[in-house]
């Protein structure tokens, strides 16, 4: 499987869960179960949008910052599609899960982002080289 195509399934996969009404019962077991003072169904959120970065990364390198507004505007657009859909409820709180679970995402980067930081940090090795313009007799 590609990349693209993992990240095509992930996405397809959100916005199956966020247009089907799946969550259609008010008395839902999610709705009342804490995990650390957690409810689940916004535990839930933090850890359907954890990859969502690393995911992104991996189809499209990218910078770090379009990167990262990439997949915050990705978490807003499937909380407001919701608004959107009659039988779904926009829930502010879900929203900040969302964006909570992208932000986490950054820790799956990190190791990308130290090697690109050496990669800039480290200066290239010259001993033995002719730089042009220079040494010349």
């Amino acid at each position: 499987m590609t990349n693209k195509t993992l990240l095509l399934t992930y996405t397809a996969l959100i916005l199956l869960i966020v247009i089907l009404p799946v969550n259609s019962i008010t008395d839902s077991p999610m709705n009342d179960t804490y995990i650390i003072h957690i409810r689940l169904d916004y535990l839930g959120h933090i850890l359907l949008f954890l990859p969502c970065l690393f995911l992104i990364r991996l189809a499209w390198p990218m910078p770090f910052f379009p990167l990262i507004l990439s997949g915050l505007l990705f978490a807003t657009a499937t909380e407001g599609l919701q608004y959107l859909l009659p039988y779904r409820t926009f829930n502010s709180n879900d929203l900040l899960a969302n964006l909570t679970g992208v932000l986490l995402g950054i820790l799956l980067l990190i190791p990308a982002v130290f090697k690109w930081l050496n990669r800039r940090i480290k200066k290239p090795q010259l001993k033995g080289k002719i730089i042009p313009g220079e040494n010349e007799n």
